[in-house]
Formats: structure tokens, C-alpha cells, sequence
């Protein structure tokens, strides 16, 4: 066996051969580059090398002559045969090699420990020192062993990629802390880590609930490796933490909108598929920035996208075509009717394609419904009453088989997400129940009408809608007009701070539609 005189292991030699490259891992891609040496680590998904890794050291003395030449012999036998078991994915059988191999070198270590001790001059050989790491770390990618990874510090306290991968460990056992200060370390031993930074960022979100800082890593790995694998995948993530509004510090919708346009290209560029869901959010995002002809843009670009490729080239599932393809015409058709567009013909026509994807979808249902009635009240048919009834019930049975069905989950959840759950269904139930009470007065039913919005303010006192609406039945009453007035102000107040459905200006109208007098009186 050749001797090595001058060069010094730091972390270990090849650990897989060019033929056995199936082997399977869950570490991703690993690259570094040391302060004195020059260091290459590379872990891939569906193939896994690690390259020899070495330090030059000036006066250094040659490997002594092993004990027993047909120890390193046998223990290569044993790594050939667990590569085998890698390559055929029986990792039972590797990590039984595996831990042979390192019960054989742990007694050897210690053995040569003792007798160094003795001044017998016999040292933990080069070749020892690689093949333990090496079996450390292929029963670690198995077992994901935290007390594996601690190993191979201990047998390479200079590198950081075994931090980096007890990290990795560490954050998939929940122990948040410990995975931290891993990648602390890992990114103070090499500050440009991308992977680290993205870890750290996942860690950050998902863990701690801090996206500002979860941000910042996440923009700090893209100045790194602006061309890393899937990238778009992470430029979305930076985009929802975003448009995260219980985190006001992180909440910022111009930057949101910046990475998923960002996305968008990279996708297109790499020729993948785009998820219909991003044009969805690229749309909501542009929406509440007032960007609406942006918006609309959006809109109609994901509904020719999805409309070209069909379920088949989607992604995900057909369910999830049709919801994606279902809400990009709700969102157009919500878009047109309103703000300085006013294309209610149009409008329809989206809505009624967005239930041709998906008939419950409970904000078209409940859209189409308010279209319907403000036609209704400029001399369009009766039928159009039985239309609308027809649409809300729908609305209610659908709203009433969501919320029944996540009931339990929220009870037992008290995050933010939770949260925000609860006070969409409040909007849908208000917003229901505010349209019944519309539709009760195009009957002159004024008690049931008044009731049901009533019932709308009590579950969420914000709906501009309800203040309207029990106005106008005030209006139509002739004898209430100062409770009229008051509650015609209220909505308008709502909406000059944000209403959920209608701008101050559209309320303006409305009112002025029914109360011609009202801003000069």
C-alpha cells in the first residue's frame, strides 16, 4: 500500500464510486471553500460524493506502518458492500455494515489511544480516520443520527459541514435551539454558505415565527447563489412571509409582488410549469397595492396560461386546476364590475365561468348573487330572484359544510393562521346574510330583511355591505331616515379606511342612487 507522507486528512476520502451513484439522501447540495485549504464537499439528492479533502502541513511525518495489513483490506471490503446495499436502497443491510465498520474502528482507536499512552508510536491512521467518517456519515444519512453527526465533529472539529448536517437533524427533531446554534456556527466558520443561510431561514419562519429575519437569510442566499436550484421556490417563500400581516416588521406587499414576478421569470425561463396559484397571488397582490389594471393583467395572463395547458400540463392536481382556473375568473369578474371599469356584463360572464370550475366556489356564488340583485333593482325580471335565492343557499350549505369541517382543527389551533381563518368565514357569513336581507326587501319583506342584516352586523361589525343595506331599508321605510342617514355614515366610514367590498366612492353612489339628496341635506 502506498504511503502518504505530507498531506493531512480534514474530512474524508471518496465515499461513493462513479457506478453506485443512485444512492438516495436527504441532504441537498453542500459546497464550501476553506480559509486554508481547499475544501469540496458535495451532497446531491439522487447522487452522493464526498471527494478526498486535504491540508498541506510543512514537517509532518510519515503514516507508520500499520499492525495488521489485512485490517484496512477488509474494512474497504466492508464499505465496497455497504455501498452495494446504498445503491440497491436496502438500507438495513448498509447500516449493519456501517456499524460494524465503526465498531471495528472505534475498539481500534481506542486500542492505539492506549498505546500511545505506552510511547509505542503507532497512530489512528489516515485511512482509518476516512473510513470512519465516511461510515458515520452514510449510517447518518439513513438514520438521520444525531449522535452520528456529533462523531464526525469530533473527528473534524475544522470543517463546518457536519454542523451544517447535525443541523439539519437537529431542525428535523424539533430541537430549534441546538439546530441554531449549529448553523450559527456553520456560518460563522464559512459566511458564504448559501445552503446555511436558507436553513437558517427555514428555521427562522417555521420555528421561531420571525420572518424579518427569515427574509434577511433568504436575501442573503440569493446575493450568494443567484443561480441555485429552484430558486423560484424560494423567491415565492419571501413573497408569502411578505404578505404576512400578523408580522408587521416583515409586511411589506411592494417586495412581495418584486419576488413573485421574480419567480414568474425564472420558471419561464427554465421553461417549467407555473402553478396557476401564482398568478392568483401575483393578482392579490397587485390588488391591494391599487394596481388594478396590473392586476387584471394577471388575471387574464393565468387565465390564457391555464386555459392553453389544461389540468394535464398542471402541476398539481385537477382539483386543484380547477379551484386555481375557478379563481382567476372570480378574481377578473370581481375586478370588472367594480372600481372604474363597471363592466357588469363581463363581470357575469367571469363569475358564471368561475362556477363552471368549481360550483361552490363560495366568493363567486356569493359575487354573482350581489350582481344579480344590483340589476335587480334597475327593472331586470323576476326571474332573477329565484336565481340569486338559489345562489345563496348554495353559498350558505357550502359555508356551512367548510366551517363544520374545520371546527375541531381551530379549536385545537391558536395561530395567527387559525385566526385569520375564523374572520374570512365571519366576512362570507356576513356577507351572506347581508345579500338575504337585500333580496327580503326586493320582496318588501322588511322584518325578515332587517333580521338577516342584523344577524350580518352581529358576526362581523365592519361590513360596509350591512350598514347599506339595513340604510336602504330604512330609506324605503320613509319614516326612518335619520337612522338612515346614520347608518348610510357608517358605511361610509368603513370604506374610507378599507371596506371589504366596496370603495368609498362606490358607496357614495350607491347612496346617492337611493337618497338623491343626501350630501346636500
Amino acid at each position: 500500500m502506498k504511503k502518504i507522507a505530507t498531506p493531512r486528512l480534514i474530512c474524508t476520502s471518496k465515499i461513493i464510486s462513479e457506478k453506485t451513484n443512485r444512492t438516495r439522501t436527504r441532504i441537498k447540495h453542500l459546497q464550501f471553500i476553506g480559509n486554508d485549504h481547499v475544501l469540496k464537499w458535495s451532497l446531491k439528492i439522487d447522487q452522493f460524493r464526498v471527494y478526498h479533502v486535504w491540508a498541506s502541513h510543512k514537517n509532518e511525518k510519515s503514516q507508520p506502518k500499520r499492525e495488521n495489513a489485512h485490517d484496512y483490506a477488509s474494512l474497504k471490503l466492508l464499505q465496497r458492500l455497504a455501498k452495494q446495499a446504498l445503491a440497491s436502497n436496502d438500507q438495513p443491510t448498509a447500516v449493519e455494515l456501517y456499524s460494524r465498520i465503526i465498531d471495528c474502528l472505534t475498539m481500534r482507536r481506542k486500542r492505539l489511544g492506549v498505546m500511545q499512552q505506552e510511547s509505542r508510536g503507532e497512530d489512528f491512521s489516515l485511512e482509518d480516520r476516512a473510513i470512519l467518517y465516511d461510515a458515520y456519515l452514510q449510517r447518518s444519512l439513513c438514520t438521520h443520527s444525531i449522535e452520528d453527526a456529533s462523531q464526525m465533529i469530533e473527528l473534524t472539529p475544522e470543517a463546518f459541514a457536519p454542523y451544517y448536517v447535525r443541523g439539519l437533524y437537529y431542525s428535523s427533531q424539533n430541537e430549534k435551539e441546538k439546530a441554531l446554534q449549529d448553523f450559527n456556527k456553520v456560518l460563522k466558520m464559512n459566511p458564504d454558505f448559501s445552503d446555511a443561510y436558507i436553513q437558517r431561514a427555514k428555521l427562522y419562519y417555521l420555528k421561531f415565527k420571525d420572518n424579518r429575519k427569515a427574509i434577511q437569510d433568504f436575501e442573503r442566499a440569493f446575493q450568494l447563489s443567484p443561480k441555485m436550484e429552484s430558486i423560484e421556490i424560494y423567491y415565492l417563500r419571501v413573497a408569502h412571509l411578505c404578505t404576512d400581516a400578523s408580522q408587521p416588521e416583515s409586511y411589506n406587499l411592494e417586495k412581495a409582488n418584486e419576488y413573485m414576478e421574480k419567480a414568474l421569470r425564472s420558471l419561464t425561463e427554465k421553461r417549467k410549469a407555473v402553478p396557476l396559484s401564482l398568478y392568483n397571488e401575483l393578482f392579490s397582490c397587485c390588488y391591494e397595492l391599487h394596481r388594478y389594471e396590473k392586476a387584471l393583467y394577471w388575471a387574464h395572463q393565468g387565465i390564457k396560461y391555464g386555459s392553453h395547458h389544461g389540468p394535464q400540463d398542471h402541476p398539481s392536481t385537477e382539483e386543484h386546476y380547477n379551484h386555481s382556473m375557478s379563481m382567476l375568473y372570480y378574481h377578473r369578474g370581481n375586478l370588472l364590475w367594480h372600481q372604474r371599469f363597471k363592466r357588469q356584463d363581463l363581470a357575469i360572464r367571469d363569475l358564471e365561468k368561475a362556477l363552471s370550475f368549481s360550483p361552490n366556489n363560495i366568493q363567486a356564488l356569493l359575487q354573482l348573487a350581489l350582481l344579480y340583485l344590483r340589476m335587480e333593482s334597475s327593472g331586470l325580471g323576476s326571474n332573477v330572484l329565484q336565481q340569486i335565492s338559489e345562489l345563496l343557499d348554495r353559498a350558505e350549505n357550502e359555508l356551512n359544510r367548510n366551517t363544520s369541517m374545520t371546527s375541531d382543527q381551530q379549536n385545537e389551533d391558536d395561530s395567527s393562521s387559525s385566526k385569520g381563518e375564523n374572520h374570512s368565514w365571519n366576512v362570507h357569513y356576513s356577507t351572506l346574510y347581508s345579500l338575504k336581507g337585500q333580496l327580503y326587501l326586493t320582496k318588501n319583506s322588511m322584518e325578515n330583511a332587517m333580521e338577516h342584516v342584523n344577524r350580518a352586523l352581529q358576526i362581523f361589525p365592519d361590513s360596509e355591505l350591512a350598514y347599506f343595506i339595513r340604510g336602504l331599508g330604512y330609506v324605503k321605510s320613509k319614516e326612518l331616515l335619520e337612522k338612515a342617514r346614520q347608518d348610510f355614515e357608517q358605511a361610509l366610514t368603513i370604506s374610507r379606511r378599507g371596506g371589504i367590498i366596496f370603495t368609498e366612492d362606490e358607496i357614495k353612489e350607491m347612496i346617492q342612487n337611493v337618497w338623491p339628496d343626501f350630501f346636500s341635506s
